[in-house]
């Protein structure tokens, strides 16, 4: 898995599906609140780069330097949900994220309203809980 000294070249990497076809840009990375892992990011897909899908990190890997390719075809990954929230996703949209990409969820045990994925934001560092 990936560790927070991978952000920068997760972070504006191009994603490409299992079989090599190109899905789109890497956007944001979003992190555990708890431990600061990555387990998302978001891919601009669609023409010009339009909808900002969510793809989990997990069983993914950087190929070579910009070359993240994630376990999934690309149709799976455009068919995702999209970000309804700027800035983070909320435990219901990482539930439908989770069962959408058919992995399971690392923090089942945990409650539901203790679940918070934060978003990497450049400028400011990572989100903190209440942003």
């Amino acid at each position: 898995m990936y560790s927070e000294a991978d952000l920068d070249r997760i972070q504006g990497a191009v994603a490409y599906d299992r079989s090599g076809h190109r899905i789109g840009d890497v956007g944001e990375v979003f992190l555990d609140d708890d431990t600061g892992v990555p387990l998302w990011v978001s891919v601009r897909t669609g023409l010009f780069g339009g909808h900002h899908t969510i793809a989990p990190l997990q069983g993914s890997h950087l190929e070579r330097p910009g070359h993240l390719v994630l376990p999934h075809d690309g149709a799976v990954v455009t068919g995702a949900p999209q970000l309804r929230e700027h800035g983070h996703l909320d435990s219901t949209q990482e539930e439908e994220l989770y069962a959408h990409y058919g992995v399971p969820d690392p923090h089942a045990d945990i409650a539901a309203e203790r679940r918070r994925t934060r978003r990497w934001i450049n400028e400011g560092g990572p989100l903190l809980p209440g942003d």
